[in-house]
């Protein structure tokens, strides 16, 4: 008997690949240290719940995308979406596709943007996010270095309701700098084959609660 749900599964299933060891990707620089060592050493697929709540969160991707490419008329004018880029370094490379980049006009002037796109579900609360989470901030850093432009917006997106949220957020060389050391420390403990700390059972416990490695290996504190 045909089983639809097992279909959508193994779809999902194919999209999903592990990441390399010399590559990481601008998403996941501000997340724990040993969560990105340990997708790389010992990976492990996500369960079908997790891969079906990445690609609803493709599906708000494309309705943004639609909508931007017909704003012209409101000040504002897809460029671009999808773009990829790369910082190469000694050994090691940072990757990232910016989800969209605009045109946004203001009088006479006009001023290029990238657009990072959060689709967001419960327990997040849009109605109490008074900034965009740091996470979030240090992802669109990295595509403001890459679009060599000042400022950018994350704008959040509520799956269920289409409820959103956005915010201007402005270039710091700073946190870049930041997160490239971030990703060199990481580099160096995938080289010597050493589990960094577990630094989001201290700071971030909710990103323990979704981690793969949660039981086997952070337990340590």
């Amino acid at each position: 008997m045909v089983d639809l749900s097992s279909i959508l599964d193994a779809y999902l299933r194919r999209e999903s690949e592990p990441p390399k060891p010399d590559v990481f990707h601008a998403s996941e620089l501000a997340y724990c240290l040993r969560q990105s060592y340990l997708r790389r050493v010992e990976p492990r697929e996500w369960p079908s719940s997790k891969l079906r709540i990445f690609q609803s969160g493709n599906l708000v991707h494309e309705l943004v995308r639609r909508v931007l490419s017909e704003a012209d008329d409101m000040g504002v004018t897809l460029v671009d979406y999808e773009r990829p880029f790369e910082f190469i370094f000694e050994d090691f490379s940072i990757r990232g596709r910016m989800d969209d980049l605009v045109w946004i006009r203001t009088g006479g002037d006009k001023e290029l943007v990238p657009i990072e796109v959060k689709s967001v579900g419960a327990p997040f609360r849009l109605d109490q996010l008074a900034e965009p989470t740091p996470e979030h901030v240090c992802q669109l850093t990295v595509y403001l270095r890459a679009a060599r432009v000042q400022r950018g917006i994350i704008w959040y997106l509520e799956r269920s309701y289409l409820t959103d949220k956005w915010f201007w957020v402005s270039y710091s060389k700073k946190l870049f700098d930041l997160l490239v050391d971030r990703a060199r420390t990481l580099y160096g403990y995938l080289l010597r084959r050493e589990l960094p700390p577990a630094e989001s059972q201290l700071i971030r416990p909710w990103e323990c609660a979704h981690c793969l490695y949660r039981a086997t290996h952070c337990n340590d504190g």
